[in-house]
């Protein structure tokens, strides 16, 4: 059986090209600098992120009312996919102001937030995927360093791109994030890249029409 043409073209330019690397965020996770936050507390709350974020602010500054509500609102915005605006709380600015809402209830004694934080490479790398699908590249890469955080920058970009290639739509990106972590050592993506190729593979079936 002879491999789809797309599928060649796609593994061929990602394998091929050593200079199209994947590039992300600072290595250390920034945090909101102080004039961002200043300019949230200006905005008025007219949308349900501007009013979590609204809520998270309240939260930063020890007000804690409104905690159980802010850890339903941001599960839901990643757990379920039939919501308004999916991930909307996972975006940059949101997400790291729910994490020091997380960090101040935390210093006051409640874990609820905090173990609301999302620590699991999968997860991150899930999210991250979707961000890259719908071309967001920027929330996207945030979070893709977060993987690249947790387990380090072969086990990281080697489970980011397993997550990656189970698309067409970032198929190449995966590709890519496999390419370098089998530069790295990584032996599973090699492994992937390799089965990416093969008709009898799961990888290679589950991207045909």
């Amino acid at each position: 059986m002879q491999h789809p043409f797309w599928l060649l073209s796609v593994l061929t330019a990602a394998l091929l090209c050593s200079s199209c690397s994947i590039e992300v965020v600072d290595s250390q996770e920034r945090t909101l600098p102080e004039d961002t936050l200043y300019n949230l507390r200006l905005n008025s709350a007219s949308t349900p992120e501007g009013q979590f974020m609204t809520d998270c602010l309240q939260c930063i500054q020890g007000d804690m009312s409104k905690l159980s509500r802010l850890i339903s609102s941001y599960e839901a915005s990643y757990r379920d996919t039939t919501c308004a605006a999916p991930l909307a709380l996972q975006r940059y600015r949101p997400n790291l102001l729910f994490e020091s809402c997380a960090q101040k209830a935390l210093q006051q004694g409640d874990k609820s937030a905090f173990a609301a934080i999302i620590t699991r490479p999968g997860r991150a790398a899930r999210i991250a995927q979707r961000f890259y699908s719908e071309g967001n590249l920027t929330d996207g890469a945030f979070w893709l360093q977060r993987v690249v955080n947790l387990l380090g920058e072969k086990d990281g970009l080697t489970t980011a791109g397993r997550i990656f290639v189970q698309s067409r739509s970032t198929l190449s990106t995966g590709a890519r994030l496999l390419e370098q972590a089998a530069r790295l050592g990584s032996r599973e993506a090699a492994q992937i890249l390799l089965a990416l190729t093969m008709p009898s593979s799961s990888y290679y079936q589950q991207l045909q029409p």
